[in-house]
């Protein structure tokens, strides 16, 4: 008989299944009986989903697609995965939407941030997502003029990819600064700000506070477009209502086919400040209404989606996000840890900070299982922000152009910027499409230093 089956496993729990959270079940599920819950089935980089709307749809974005979205249990070998929300954190376990609760020994919390339709979905398998994707495509077929609100990278990039799939769209696009992509260095800025003017059918409203999204008519769609734009959150489309009427299906036909909304409109506040002094002022310059937008991307602001209800109410900062030291934990509970775009650490948020922070987590968790003594956590164990001045972010313009920086490069524009894009996302999907499953570790030592851990650690850094 085995002995080690009689020791009672160490039960980590990760609640969500984006990047970051995808990424630290993987590295923990050869240590711990790893529970991953998520509203989907599967993982997919969001921001990747970009030449998939934008390019006229053929075969080519079905393979993107089958690329992109990888089930959690493709590379999960023994994690569980839970389709669900997470809406309840107590100091043992997590309760679900549906009443299904699961206890936890190491809770993290990776649920990302608020985005709008279409980088975001409520399908929760990836051939409803693909037929979702597809639809909303062939929407973007019909449509004559959209407006993206926001400028950082996911605006930027989607501009200049609209621009180039379909010179026939006139895109606009709208950032309350004076600038484009503010945690970028200047030189990457202007190459950017300089390959969107040479866009025939690109428009930049620099300076233009977008305050509200209306439609035409005033319809309970009226509502949902409201959504997009709101001066505490970027949250996706409410209601199915208006996805209904986008998106109808047909009933003799198992396709779907595609429905023209209404006219989206946005009230505009210009903005009128000096751009890079030490201290702005910023005055308003008047308001207008820019009308007929077949459709509006809004991929402005940061805002998390955290769980408020339980013990992480109190761990919320003014903006929402959750605080923690540079260990990742949350103060006052060690064993809590939460990572990603959710937590308030003063970093550009990105795909290379979050593939960070989840390696450095499981840096942390296997030098606790695998130290020959008791292991403490201390300040040296986690992240260093000062050397993090420049981001791990590259910018796609387009199918042959890009732009960005990188700590280990500096700042990167053109071919260069492409082809450290290209490898970068080679390495951040790599063990998503071609995981490697590691030997189960030892479930006995793993409980006694987890436990030893538990019961001496006091890591409340800052």
């Amino acid at each position: 008989m085995d002995p080690r089956k009689d020791v009672p496993p160490i039960n980590c729990v990760v609640i969500g299944g984006g990047y970051s959270g995808s990424k630290v079940a993987y590295q923990l599920d050869s240590i711990f009986n790893v529970t991953l819950i998520d509203t989907k089935n599967f993982c997919e980089i969001t921001s990747d989903i970009i030449p998939i709307i934008s390019s006229p749809w053929s075969e080519k974005n079905e393979d993107a697609c089958r690329k992109l979205q990888v089930l959690h249990r493709y590379y999960l070998k023994r994690a569980n995965v839970l389709t669900g929300v997470a809406n309840h954190v107590s100091d043992t376990e997590v309760s679900m939407s549906d009443g299904r609760t699961v206890p936890y020994d190491i809770l993290v919390v990776a649920t990302g941030e608020k985005k709008a339709f279409p980088f975001s979905t409520k399908q929760k398998t990836v051939s409803g997502r693909v037929a979702e994707l597809k639809a909303f495509n062939q929407f973007l077929g019909t449509s004559k003029q959209v407006a993206i609100v926001g400028a950082g990278p996911m605006g930027v990039s989607l501009a200049a990819q609209l621009s180039e799939d379909r010179p026939e769209l006139q895109v606009h696009l709208f950032h309350s600064s004076g600038t484009i992509l503010p945690n970028l260095p200047d030189v990457a800025q202007d190459y950017a700000l300089q390959h969107l003017r040479k866009c025939k059918n690109v428009t930049l409203h620099l300076a233009e506070e977008v305050t509200g999204i209306t439609t035409t008519p005033a319809t309970d769609a009226q509502a949902a477009a409201k959504a997009l734009v709101s001066s505490t959150s970027n949250a996706p489309l409410s209601g199915s209502s208006w996805f209904s009427r986008l998106f109808r299906r047909n009933e003799d036909s198992s396709r779907d086919s595609v429905v023209i909304p209404e006219k989206f409109h946005l009230d505009v506040n210009h903005l009128e400040y000096e751009p890079k002094p030490v201290q702005s002022i910023k005055q308003g310059g008047g308001n207008e209404t820019i009308r007929d937008f077949d459709y509006v991307f809004n991929v402005g602001g940061d805002t998390p989606q955290p769980i408020e209800s339980g013990l992480l109410s109190s761990h919320l900062s003014p903006d929402t996000h959750l605080k923690v030291s540079t260990l990742m934990q949350v103060f006052d509970h060690h064993n809590i840890f939460v990572v990603g775009r959710c937590n308030n650490l003063p970093w550009c948020r990105g795909l290379g900070s979050s593939d960070l922070q989840a390696r450095a987590l499981f840096r942390m968790m296997n030098s606790i299982v695998n130290s020959t003594n008791p292991k403490l956590l201390t300040s040296s164990d986690g992240l260093r922000l000062d050397r993090l001045v420049v981001p791990r972010l590259l910018v796609k313009l387009g199918n042959t152009d890009a732009c960005g920086s990188t700590p280990w490069s500096g700042s990167m524009t053109g071919v260069n910027a492409l082809r450290e894009f290209i490898q970068d996302r080679g390495h951040l999907q790599r063990e998503f499409i071609s995981p490697i499953f590691y030997k189960q570790q030892d479930p006995a030592r793993v409980h006694k230093r987890v436990t030893e851990w538990k019961l001496e650690d006091m890591t409340d850094i800052t």
